[in-house]
């Protein structure tokens, strides 16, 4: 249906709130200061933040985990599996 519809474009993992289901917004170090914890600010550079609920997102070691699933499940969605 993925393939025959061509929605794999438009499919965006990643973009939703996990909490409230809200569009996520790229924000900077210095906007999040004081949240997350100050190790996860020291080590990570990129942040998003829900607009609805406000939940802090960040990519770390699993986030690299569950985009290569993410990619994978695509793929044998869209008919395209390598």
């Amino acid at each position: 249906m993925i393939r025959r519809l061509n929605l794999r474009q438009r499919l965006a993992p990643f973009t939703r709130c996990l909490r409230c289901n809200g569009m996520l917004a790229t924000v900077s170090k210095d906007e999040v200061l004081g949240r997350p914890e100050p190790l996860t600010r020291r080590y990570s550079d990129q942040f998003r933040r829900c607009r609805d609920c406000g939940r802090i997102y960040w990519a770390r070691s699993h986030h690299a985990r569950m985009a290569a699933l993410v990619e994978r499940l695509l793929d044998q969605l869209s008919g395209d599996a390598r």
